[in-house]
């Protein structure tokens, strides 16, 4: 099974994937992302990976609280079993 360098949490499964996307559902009912740039899309010399950077302005309510903020991501792509796959996405909050 795949498996994906997911954030602060390492490497990772897909079930580590969903309930971890679950829970920041249920914490953030309402959530706004917008993509501002992307940065870079590079290919690695041996072909086997796509990199891209790019910049996210995004604002989350829940009762009582919101957060805004811009955050810089990172993802890598490759390949498993023939088909396109993300095998590691990271991200570096700019401010809130």
């Amino acid at each position: 099974m795949p498996r994906v360098d997911f954030f602060n949490a390492g490497v990772v499964d897909f079930d580590f994937i969903r309930r971890d996307r679950a829970s920041f559902e249920a914490r953030w009912p309402q959530r706004q992302h917008v993509i501002l740039s992307i940065d870079e899309i590079a290919v690695d010399p041996n072909r086997k990976f796509a990199f891209a950077r790019y910049t996210v302005e995004f604002h989350v309510v829940r009762a009582g609280d919101k957060k805004s903020g811009i955050t810089r991501l990172m993802m890598a792509i490759g390949s498993f079993d023939s088909q396109p796959r993300i095998h590691a996405i990271r991200e570096v909050v700019k401010h809130y």
